[in-house]
Order: structure tokens, then C-alpha cells, then sequence
């Protein structure tokens, strides 16, 4: 019984630190002057994206790309990676093709490593050398030749296809697509405990409750057995 009290105390302690850091807040965050939310949501839109979901490129084969670049019906367009994984230029360049897919989904987009295909499905598409990218639609085929950077393939794109993004990335934004995750945690990691408090009242206020919870559980279990 002398544990479940203690451990009845430590709860009932850590719902009363909870609560004083939730007032705390709520009383500074009332002497704050906010700003028009309306034009605050507007202001932070249009500095960064609505959304950044990474649209990775579908990892085919030799015989794969052969059919699928037969049977292209109708005004549509697909972009197919010609890659190598023994080549230093192929991450970056798979990277720049992803965060592609992710500005142009209404483009098919395929990746094939030069080990998955036959050396002549290469040539018949006039690929000598890797990365390169071909965009192709029912009618052409047009192969990039230029800077392999994510704007310049951008204006490659418009071009050919005349199609705009959906959304807009800067070079140094590439890595978002795929350090959100990573970037999460280590806030989550080095963020203090008052940190938290301050900026996650809600959270604050949901782990408090389930405390308290716990710590009627542990008296209501204390009263029956004595």
C-alpha cells in the first residue's frame, strides 16, 4: 500500500506542475496582442508551400519502360530516368527527379538503373550516357540536354509540355522532402520540458489528464483493498 501512495503523490505532483505551467501560459499567451489570422495564414502561405509530400518516381525495368513508352494514349506526358548506381551524378539527380514528381504529379514519372535493362533499350532511346531524362508523350520523345539543376529542368518541362507546377521549390528546399521526419525529432529532442509547456499547452493539458486518471485508478484500487 506504501508504493501505490507514493506513486499516488508522484502523479498527483506532476498534475499540479502540469496545470501551474498551463496557466502560466494562458495568462501570458491572453496579454499578447495577436495578429489578424486571416492575414497571418495569407503572409505564412505565401512564404512557403501549402504542402510537401515527397513523390518518389515508380522503379521499373528494361521490359517495363519498353511497354509503357509503346502504349502512352492521349495528350499525356511521362518522364523516365535513365540512371546508374555505380555513377556519383545518379543520387542528387534521383533527388532533383523526385522533388520533380512532386511539382508536376500530373506527369507519369519513372526511374530505370542501367542494371535493371538491356544496353539496347538505352541506345533505342538515344541514352549514351547517365543520368539523363527522357519526356515522352504519344507523338515525341524529347531527351534533356542542359544543366542537370531543378530550375532549369523546371523551364525544360514548360517547354516540352507546357505545363506549370503545382507547387514551387528553391534548390536549398530539396531536402525537406525527405528531413521533416528528421527535423521533427531533434526539435522534440532538444526541446526542455518548460520548452514544451509553452509552446504544447494542449499536450500539456492531455498528459495531465491521463495522470490524472492513473491517480484515481491507484486510490480507488488503495480504498477497495483496504
Amino acid at each position: 500500500m506504501s508504493s501505490s501512495s507514493s506513486m499516488a503523490a508522484f502523479v498527483l505532483f506532476l498534475y499540479m506542475v502540469a496545470l501551474s505551467s498551463l496557466q502560466s501560459v494562458s495568462s501570458s499567451s491572453s496579454s499578447m496582442c495577436h495578429p489578424d489570422t486571416t492575414l497571418f495564414i495569407f503572409s505564412l502561405q505565401s512564404q512557403c508551400p501549402l504542402s510537401i509530400f515527397p513523390h518518389p518516381p515508380l522503379q521499373v525495368n528494361g521490359n517495363f519502360i519498353e511497354k509503357a513508352l509503346t502504349s502512352i494514349k492521349g495528350p499525356g506526358y511521362t518522364s523516365v530516368l535513365f540512371y546508374a548506381s555505380w555513377c556519383p551524378f545518379s543520387p542528387s539527380m534521383h533527388s532533383t527527379f523526385e522533388t520533380l514528381g512532386s511539382m508536376f504529379p500530373q506527369v507519369e514519372h519513372l526511374a530505370v538503373d542501367q542494371s535493371s535493362a538491356l544496353p539496347s533499350v538505352f541506345s533505342r532511346y538515344g541514352i549514351h550516357s547517365v543520368p539523363s531524362i527522357l519526356l515522352v508523350n504519344q507523338t515525341s520523345k524529347m531527351r534533356y540536354h542542359g544543366p542537370k539543376n531543378l530550375l532549369s529542368l523546371v523551364q525544360f518541362y514548360r517547354r516540352t509540355a507546357g505545363l506549370e507546377p503545382i507547387q514551387y521549390f528553391r534548390e536549398d528546399q530539396q531536402n525537406i522532402l525527405c528531413s521533416n521526419e528528421k527535423s521533427i525529432l531533434h526539435s522534440l529532442n532538444s526541446s526542455s520540458l518548460t520548452e514544451i509547456s509553452k509552446t504544447e499547452p494542449y499536450l500539456v493539458f492531455s498528459i495531465s489528464f491521463l495522470c490524472f486518471r492513473v491517480l484515481l485508478t491507484c486510490i480507488s484500487r488503495d480504498i477497495i483493498s483496504f
